[in-house]
């Protein structure tokens, strides 16, 4: 969109100033242009688990034996800290941008007063496997963890601190069930999700925990809410449940075939989300997860367990080896209106150029129906195997001819199928990849 604002060196005369503004407007109402994800980090086995930015240019993240931060967007990583052993950071969060905790597996954790220039590591009394954190303040916070695998076992699920880490104070056990997520909405309500599908909730800051009906029977790895109650929770089977009663109730609303486990689940706002997991899966809703778009990255046999946004544009994800970043929300397609005179019939164009490298274009007509109104359109690329890889266009159309782009760059070379679903109107047609 930069290149639109180029033209204003041009606007000398009131002529000019009015063509170019007609143009603006055209391209706005009838283009879609989107981003996409961009590998910004590839350290190979440095794991970076979890990320958070607190800003559009520093965050943190999970790596290995250690913890890095970045000051330039992502871009370069440098190491706060970093053991030979014995401490494997598991999850990290900043409520501000000062203090920040990241806890560890065998009971470690550590805490920063200064953005992550000093950390001070302390060990939990019991040896419980740290797996998740959450602040509400820059003194306030819960952890939640399971059974440690060596050195002896403890039934401590859920800890709490109220003076920034200094003492944790037990407040759930368990010994059957491990924890692996942690939510809380405000200083009263809060989440844990864990094994067999096992969702807590509190409500006056973790004194009680009631076990909630999750509709699930897999482990429970991320929790996410917005305001006015509206949630959502991923499963280790790739399925997303959602709330809008601040957790009385919950409904699948995502069991997609193209991601088999939920590392990670952010909402933006009540309608915006995106959530990662297995295949190097990123999966995207504009809608509050009644749809979902593919934002497919490969290859299929790495995964994603962490996403963050700071706003719906700019986000990150990580996981085994990679971190990612995209500064248009992630969507790797455009979708151009071409023509304004109306078809006819449906149609599916053959792609061109074929075979292609790396990018391709699609064109498909929609024509006008019975009631005049708009038609929900989904145009999704396919493996050779039948795998769905990604979705270029899944929303409401107006009649027309229609241009969609594809970027094959992340995809290996050989045949893929694009198929147009519609209400009255299914077509498959071959294209191949040739690098």
């Amino acid at each position: 969109m930069n290149a639109f604002f180029g033209f204003n060196h041009f606007f000398k005369k009131l002529f000019t100033t009015l063509f170019l503004y007609k143009i603006l407007i055209f391209v706005f109402l009838n283009f879609s242009l989107y981003g996409q994800w961009v590998p910004v980090y590839n350290q190979i086995y440095t794991f970076p688990d979890d990320i958070q930015f607190i800003n559009q240019n520093t965050g943190f993240c999970t790596a290995g034996l250690g913890a890095k931060k970045s000051t330039n967007g992502g871009l370069n990583w440098s190491y706060m800290f970093s053991y030979e052993s014995g401490v494997y950071p598991r999850a990290l969060y900043f409520p501000n941008q000062n203090f920040g905790c990241i806890v560890c597996q065998s009971g470690v954790y550590l805490t920063t007063t200064n953005s992550g220039t000093n950390w001070t590591l302390r060990n939990h009394t019991d040896s419980i496997n740290l797996a998740d954190v959450k602040f509400i303040n820059t003194f306030t916070g819960w952890a939640t963890g399971a059974h440690a695998a060596t050195g002896g076992y403890t039934d401590q699920r859920i800890i709490k601190t109220t003076n920034s880490g200094l003492n944790w104070i037990p407040q759930y056990y368990d010994f059957y069930y491990d924890y692996y997520s942690i939510c809380f909405i405000n200083d009263q309500t809060g989440f844990v999700g864990g094994q067999n599908g096992r969702l807590l909730k509190t409500t006056n800051s973790g004194i009680t925990w009631i076990l909630k009906q999750s509709n699930t029977s897999q482990s429970i790895n991320s929790i996410y809410f917005v305001s006015d109650g509206i949630g959502w929770f991923g499963d280790n089977y790739g399925k997303i449940f959602k709330t809008t009663n601040y957790g009385e109730n919950w409904t699948l609303i995502y069991s997609g075939s193209v991601i088999y486990g939920i590392g990670d689940i952010f909402f933006i706002n009540p309608l915006k989300g995106w959530a990662v997991g297995t295949y190097n899966r990123i999966i995207y809703t504009s809608n509050g997860g009644n749809n979902w778009m593919v934002e497919n990255l490969g290859p299929y046999d790495e995964y994603l367990s962490s996403v963050f946004f700071i706003n719906d544009s700019i986000g990150w994800a990580s996981g085994y080896r990679y971190i990612l970043k995209t500064t248009n929300g992630g969507i790797p397609v455009g979708i151009l209106q071409i023509n304004g005179t109306l078809p006819v019939e449906y149609s599916l164009s053959q792609n061109y150029p074929n075979p292609f490298n790396p990018q391709t274009k699609i064109k498909f007509d929609i024509p006008a129906n019975v009631k005049g109104q708009t038609t929900n359109v989904k145009l999704v690329i396919y493996d050779l195997l039948g795998r769905e890889v990604t979705t270029l266009v899944n929303e409401e159309l107006k009649p027309g001819t229609y241009e969609a782009d594809w970027d094959g760059s992340n995809f290996s070379s050989g045949v893929y199928f694009y198929k147009i679903i519609t209400e009255g109107f299914v077509e498959t047609k071959k294209m191949i990849l040739m690098k």
